[in-house]
């Protein structure tokens, strides 16, 4: 009966139970839930519910995912091979793994003319998100280093612009990293355009609405959703 249960007897499970920081925060999230409905339907008291206080495992940052260095994403134009320009595109675009490889190709703009700023541009840019209500019909700005390599794939066959499976893109990410003697996940591809525009001082909330996180400014988050010249121009000034 939860109006038994203890502190100590849930935090026991805590400290026992070996799961990361991540799964333990959900563990938390769902035993808060369930004491919610507890009090709500007035099995035990408010004051009974003390999720709040239980203690999760420590936060470490993983060293399994790291971002692709400058010399890395070099070599990579160098070796001029379709795996090598699809992992370029991935890391210029910061999309998902899955999200790219569910984009259909009427969703891809190349060399569109656009003054939704008050300025006439010619711009390329990808609609793409599912993951979340932040990043879904998000636009996505084509770099012009990359713009070659998405035209390629649309010259292809398919209803997607990446037309292939997940077990296919991970051997073609091995591929890359055999040639490269590295040991990258996709999920660095995303970090590495971070570390972009990170670097470039690409503005917080571009990256932000590029890669699909929620913004707390409403008003730049308006703009910005209108306004594909700004994520264009903010996009195209990272130089590798």
């Amino acid at each position: 009966r939860i109006n038994t249960i203890t502190l100590a007897d849930l935090q026991d499970i805590f400290d026992r139970d070996g799961s990361a920081n991540g799964t333990q925060v959900h563990m938390k999230a769902l035993c808060s839930k369930i004491f919610e409905y507890a009090v709500i339907h007035q099995y035990i008291s408010r004051d009974s519910d003390y999720t709040s206080y239980i203690r999760v495992a420590g936060f470490s940052q993983s060293d399994k995912h790291y971002p692709f260095s400058i010399d890395e994403i070099r070599r990579l134009k160098e070796l001029d091979t379709p795996e090598a320009h699809l992992i370029l595109i991935y890391i210029y675009t910061g999309c998902r793994a899955p999200e790219l490889i569910g984009i259909s190709r009427n969703a891809v703009h190349i060399d569109e003319t656009c003054s939704d700023d008050g300025n006439e541009m010619t711009i390329s840019y990808l609609v793409a998100g599912s993951k979340t209500e932040a990043g879904r019909n998000r636009v996505i700005p084509i770099h012009d280093d990359i713009k070659s390599y998405v035209a390629e794939e649309l010259l292809k066959e398919g209803d997607r612009l990446i037309d292939c499976s997940y077990s296919r893109l991970s051997r073609m990410l091995a591929s890359v990293n055999d040639a490269l003697g590295t040991s990258h996940t996709m999920h660095d591809t995303r970090k590495t355009f971070a570390s972009l525009c990170q670097l470039n001082s690409v503005n917080i909330y571009v990256r932000k609405k590029v890669l699909g996180h929620k913004m707390n400014d409403i008003t730049f988050d308006v703009y910005t959703n209108e306004s594909k010249n700004v994520l264009y121009r903010e996009i195209n000034s990272m130089r590798i």
